[in-house]
């Protein structure tokens, strides 16, 4: 329709108008909508309610079976368009509308606050990304929707009844500096779609961190089935509502004996030694939908695939993402206790120490290490939480432990009684999605620790089996977006040096630029990444000798590496000029003859538009005898 002439498109809603009026079609239409608005459930005038009302009257199917048009072809443009992957199972789509209330995306006098909106969905195991609208009040998503594949396994009706996966939904800000804030998360129960095939539905978004009752946003979402159900095919609605209660009457039993089973044991372990009550034992905690759940329910393995090849890349990758922590208004810590979803932290690539840790906890368990939470506090007394490995080559030896610290990737081989190179202070408990385990030892410091949590001496554990029994959210994917990144390095490297000249010329000194040896500092930015993976240094001597080579005699090197996790050239610039290094580089007087200046920009592409940025600033420049 879009390719035709005004004139054109005027003449076929002619033919169209036409031919419904003949056929009675505006009539049923009005008929039923007579009878709509006169019933208990038409007292609200709500437009969704109401299509969605005439897709299960097969009103709009009838309507366009009256068109000539095939009526198992013919429920949606959709349902034909995807109609070869509708024979081989079900899908799900997923079709976003015009969005409302995000109040948060407006500033005080009322304009728009800038930036953009990213909606992220995690169903079934599988993750959907909208395009970036502006962020307004009122954003409009209508161009975004998804395709929800069903495992071939669960085709019928009853089958996928029995699917109770939730959808999780995330909308994330991002500003002008490749910053990003969470708006709010929502899950959401699919199932009452088996009824009519058909289900449109509000989405309350709630803040994550502790705030999940303040309301921040209202999606619009309508959600089909594909290939459409018919007749006897269709699930009744009273089996969804019996299916829904029945597993959420289980989950509460699992609960309640989870519950008293961990109120004896708290018991026991107080009277093993009662000042154990001080110590950093925590069974469970509040997720971002300010619910309380036993810790090991925060946790599945995710097996990354190809996106992450080694437990190093792993590491770096959490590491990458930023740390933030959670601030609250009121309470004691004024930090949040609140464990966000692990789908919120790869949606906005931020996240608390305890979500890092989670995270790479998961990935961890999913290249099938032993791999538990540490829950215990720093050498200066703080909050902390890290990551423990455990590998038993000899089953007769207490195994051998190492420790990961999930803020910057570094880990540690630990040797009881040694000097510790690391930060961790106190150990009171690790677990994992199987298994729990507090720390009986009378000295709970991480230096004197003994990490055999075989040893019933010196660890307690829960039961095992009401731990798996637990229920838990099914894991989010690591995904790996495509990257340009030789590209995204040229366009920041020319950002960067044009900012730096400016900076320079505002202050009166001109800019000349050396590609030679810019290209020469590519080496060691390559290295310091491989270092940051493998652990093992590699190519400084290799660098220092190209670079002497480089340097004319009376002239003087002198280079300044910086690592960034965002894109900002604004922002690197800042951080240039608060080192002291960085900004002597820069304020360097001379010509062309006595100085030159050199910038080299590496990125290290990561799942879920992760990158690792390094950049070197140089310069080599006449020295002065004095």
């Amino acid at each position: 329709v879009k390719g035709l002439s005004p004139e054109h498109q005027e003449k076929l809603q002619g033919i169209i108008h036409d031919h419904l009026r003949s056929t009675n079609a505006y009539s049923a239409i009005r008929a039923f909508v007579r009878d709509y608005l006169s019933s208990e459930e038409g007292i609200v005038h709500d437009e969704d309610k109401l299509l969605s009302a005439l897709h299960e009257k097969r009103v709009v199917e009838q309507l366009l079976g009256s068109l000539g048009r095939d009526q198992a072809s013919s429920s949606t443009p959709l349902a034909s368009k995807h109609d070869s992957l509708s024979r081989g199972g079900k899908h799900l789509h997923l079709r976003f509308g015009r969005a409302s209330a995000f109040l948060d995306c407006l500033a005080e006098s009322g304009a728009p606050a800038g930036g953009t909106l990213i909606v992220h969905v995690l169903a079934l195991g599988q993750r959907f990304t909208s395009r970036p609208v502006p962020a307004v009040a009122e954003p409009n998503f209508q161009d975004f929707s998804c395709l929800i594949s069903f495992p071939p396994s669960s085709s019928a009706p009853l089958e996928l009844l029995e699917t109770r996966d939730p959808f999780h939904i995330v909308v994330v800000q991002h500003g002008d500096d490749d910053d990003s804030v969470i708006v709010g998360a929502q899950t959401i129960e699919w199932r009452k779609v088996l009824v009519s095939g058909y289900l449109s539905v509000h989405v309350e978004l709630a803040a994550v961190g502790g705030d999940s009752k303040v309301s921040t946003g209202v999606l619009s979402l309508q959600m089909e089935l594909l290939p459409r159900v018919e007749g006897k095919s269709a699930v009744d609605e009273a089996a969804v509502k019996s299916q829904i209660k029945s597993e959420r009457d289980r989950d509460a039993d699992v609960d309640r004996r989870f519950f008293g089973m961990a109120k004896a044991w708290w018991k026991e372990y107080l009277s093993v030694r009662p000042e154990h009550a001080a110590r950093a034992v925590k069974i469970f905690s509040r997720g971002d939908d300010d619910v309380n759940r036993p810790v090991c329910s925060f946790l599945e393995p995710i097996e990354a695939g190809r996106a992450i090849r080694t437990v190093g890349e792993a590491a770096r990758f959490v590491s990458l993402l930023e740390y933030q922590r959670i601030q609250v208004l009121g309470g004691t810590s004024g930090r949040s206790e609140a464990w966000a979803d692990l789908h919120s932290v790869l949606a906005g690539r931020k996240g608390d120490v305890e979500e890092h840790a989670l995270l790479l906890c998961a990935l961890l368990l999913g290249f099938d290490l032993d791999a538990y939470c540490v829950i215990g506090s720093t050498q200066a007394g703080e909050p902390h939480m890290w990551v423990l490995t455990l590998h038993s080559p000899d089953p007769a030896q207490p195994p051998q432990a190492t420790l990961w610290e999930s803020l910057t990737g570094s880990r540690y081989t630990h040797v009881q009684s040694a000097p510790p190179s690391h930060k961790y202070g106190r150990v009171g408990c690790v677990f994992n999605q199987k298994s729990f385990y507090a720390n009986c030892q009378q000295d709970d410091s991480v230096k004197e620790c003994n990490f055999d949590i075989r040893d019933e001496r010196l660890w307690k554990h829960l039961d095992a089996s009401l731990v798996t029994a637990l229920p838990r959210r099914q894991p989010a994917p690591i995904v790996m977006h495509s990257s340009q990144s030789h590209q995204m390095e040229e366009a920041l490297e020319a950002s960067l040096k044009q900012l730096v000249s400016d900076h320079r010329r505002d202050t009166g000194l001109a800019t000349h630029w050396d590609s030679h040896l810019a290209f020469l500092l590519g080496g060691a930015l390559y290295s310091y990444e491989a270092e940051r993976v493998t652990g093992v240094a590699s190519g400084a001597v290799e660098f220092q000798q190209s670079i002497r080579r480089a340097v004319p005699d009376g002239f003087t090197f002198k280079g300044f590496p910086i690592h960034f996790s965002h894109l900002s050239s604004h922002r690197m610039l800042r951080d240039l000029l608060r080192s002291k290094v960085a900004s002597d580089i820069i304020s360097l007087h001379g010509g062309v003859q006595q100085v030159r200046f050199a910038l080299r920009v590496y990125i290290a592409p990561y799942p879920e538009r992760v990158c690792a940025v390094w950049a070197m600033l140089a310069v080599i420049y006449a020295r002065i005898d004095e």
